[in-house]
């Protein structure tokens, strides 16, 4: 960062910005976000230092990307909506159908479709609204998609259908268009009319192959090959699914291969080849640990739980279906738990049916009574041993919840303790206040006046001590003055009389603004008051972050953030400092002042320090 800065030293501020731009942009384009962001974030800072609005939404716009690529999605859609606000009625306002690509294809890999569904709606009414006839129809498809995996499959259908005639309309049937067929071909797979799912993607098949497209003939071979699954016809599956994965292998795409290896372990256990489906099936296990999938995990979990079952090895099978049970979803656990009691009714049945056929074989051959009887004694021994494993694995999951709940209790006993000091605190704060506002305060104020007039008489009557009165009701005043900017400082008048916002404006305006120190306070999502102990936990935060920037940052710009996103209200400062020191991060006394008053609200703060940038003070509290 410092080498690239210092060789376009000899730019000018908007020629320098535009060349970080570009540069985090090859970082993006690379797939490399880490190394993106801390030029991205440089070149917004500046654009925003100097209000450069053209450059302020490019810079924001790879910034969001940054992020998605570094898989930090919260942080890549929040600067994504942002851009999206600051491209209007600048020179990147037509970048606005790229966030509108982006953002839905954000929230479709965070699993929030219905949130894509509704920016994808927005797209599409900018497109027809900008007459790009490519954009509808690609805005259309994505539409369409986001139905398909809300399970929505005829109106995926009508949407996918929609953006084919559209591109058809423009006179083009390429690439594009084939692939919105293999997309209907894939709804008609999930209706289960298997006729119209192999006629749109044999179509779709045959264009790519044709063209030599080897990603799009893996994904759509691997779609055949999962509808000739589930018709269990097991030749044809393997044939398509074995090309698909050829392709996946070769191209090193980890991201899709797991999934391509479960299907053909489930193939190669229809046609009972039980070790080729043992191989891929385990392999699944291995390909989707790497990229930490974990529906791809469970559904190998799956996969071998039912090899097992159909070799009758119900002990296998039974090891793996707890495997899945672990990372399936809450939605399916009574239809898991009834498996489970299925698996363990058949255990406990193939079990018995070994001890009858002991029996039988006493009965049949009494010669052999003593091999019989040892044989019985080895399985009820299997048995208790079985029995024994259970139960202390029963015993110390039981144990682990109790322990848990124990913990739990503590702490809340001890945020109960915490927050009662802390408002027995604030309630001494206000009396205090309040004594010196209304006692002390007054009684300074009555002296001063009473005084000023004795003074202004005694003057006349003794000139020569006039400027020794003067210094004496000056000191009076100021006396009178400073007990009441303490009265303030231990409860604010703004904070109690006019809420959060305008008491944090107060409080930056006489901190900085006092000290020439050039800062911006943005917040928005902030409608009406907090409760009191949110309002007066927030602002005495601000008050330590503020104190600690005067003391050690010797920075000369802050920017400070407070918004809602996601039931969270989060709080961001940022200076441009000299950084915090791994000793100013420890527990010090601002550290816990911070963490005392977070605790009871169950919220969390986070410093990051940085040499370039000064530090970043991020807390997030949870809203009830």
């Amino acid at each position: 960062m410092d080498s690239t800065l210092n060789s376009l030293q000899n730019l000018d501020d908007s020629s320098r910005i535009d060349s970080l731009v570009k540069i985090s942009r090859a970082f993006v384009i690379k797939g490399e976000g880490e190394e993106a962001l801390p030029f991205a974030h440089y070149a917004l800072k500046s654009a925003k230092q100097k209000a450069y609005t053209d450059l302020l939404p490019k810079a924001r716009f790879y910034y969001a990307a940054a992020f998605s690529e570094a898989n930090v999605n919260d942080s890549a859609l929040y600067h994504y909506e942002k851009a999206l606000a600051e491209m209007k009625g600048s020179a990147h306002e037509n970048w606005a159908k790229h966030v509108f690509i982006n953002i839905p294809w954000l929230c479709q890999n965070m699993g929030n479709y219905k949130k894509a569904l509704e920016y994808q709606l927005k797209a599409l009414e900018w497109a027809e609204r900008h007459q790009d006839s490519m954009m509808i129809a690609e805005y259309m498809t994505e539409i369409g998609y986001s139905h398909d995996r809300m399970r929505a499959f005829d109106e995926a259908i009508r949407w996918h259908r929609k953006s084919a005639n559209v591109y058809k309309a423009m006179g083009k049937t390429d690439g594009f268009y084939y692939y919105v067929l293999s997309r209907i071909g894939m709804a008609y797979d999930d209706l289960a009319q298997f006729d119209s799912a192999f006629h749109y993607n044999l179509k779709a098949l045959n264009y790519f192959e044709t063209n030599h497209d080897s990603s799009e003939v893996a994904d759509i071979s691997s779609n055949i090959g999962n509808s000739y699954l589930k018709l269990k016809q097991w030749k044809k599956a393997l044939a398509y699914t074995l090309k698909s994965y050829r392709i996946k292998k070769h191209a090193h795409r980890a991201s899709s291969i797991s999934i391509t290896e479960t299907n053909l372990g489930i193939i190669y256990t229809g046609l009972e080849k039980y070790d080729s489906a043992a191989f891929y099936l385990q392999a699944a296990i291995s390909s989707a640990k790497t990229i930490d999938h974990k529906k791809a995990l469970s559904e190998a979990y799956d996969g071998l739980y039912k090899m097992y079952q159909q070799q009758e090895k119900f002990d296998s099978a039974f090891f793996y279906f707890q495997k899945m049970d672990e990372l399936e979803d809450s939605i399916y656990q009574l239809k898991r738990t009834e498996q489970m009691a299925e698996m363990q009714t058949r255990f406990e049945t193939e079990k018995k049916e070994q001890q009858i056929a002991l029996q039988e074989v006493e009965l049949e051959q009494k010669e052999s009574a003593l091999l019989a009887r040892q044989r019985l004694i080895l399985l009820l021994a299997l048995l208790l041993i079985v029995l024994i494993a259970f139960s202390f694995l029963f015993y110390q999951r039981y144990k682990g919840k109790q322990q848990a709940k124990l913990q739990k209790a503590i702490i809340q006993e001890q945020q109960k303790g915490l927050h009662a000091v802390l408002q027995a605190q604030e309630e001494e704060r206000k009396r205090i206040s309040k004594d010196l506002h209304d006692g002390v305060g007054q009684q300074l104020s009555g002296l001063k006046m009473a005084f000023q007039k004795m003074a202004k008489h005694l003057s006349k009557k003794v000139p020569e001590q006039e400027t020794e009165l003067e210094q004496l009701s000056k000191i009076l005043e100021e006396s009178a003055d400073e007990v009441r900017s303490i009265s303030h400082q231990m409860m604010p008048k703004a904070l109690t009389e006019l809420g959060l916002i305008e008491a944090l404006e107060d409080l930056f305006a006489k901190s900085f603004g006092g000290l020439g120190l050039n800062y911006e306070f943005e917040h928005y999502g902030i409608e009406g008051r907090l409760s009191e102990r949110l309002e007066l936990s927030l602002y005495r935060i601000c008050q330590e972050l503020v104190n600690n920037i005067m003391k050690h940052s010797k920075a000369n710009h802050v920017a400070i953030q407070l918004f809602k996103n996601k039931g969270k209200l989060i709080l961001i400062v940022e200076d441009n400092g000299v950084g915090l020191k791994k000793e100013e991060l420890g527990d010090g006394h601002g550290l816990l002042n911070i963490k005392s008053r977070l605790n009871p609200l169950s919220g969390e703060v986070n410093f990051e320090p940085s040499p370039q940038s000064g530090t970043i003070a991020t807390v997030r509290i949870p809203l009830d």
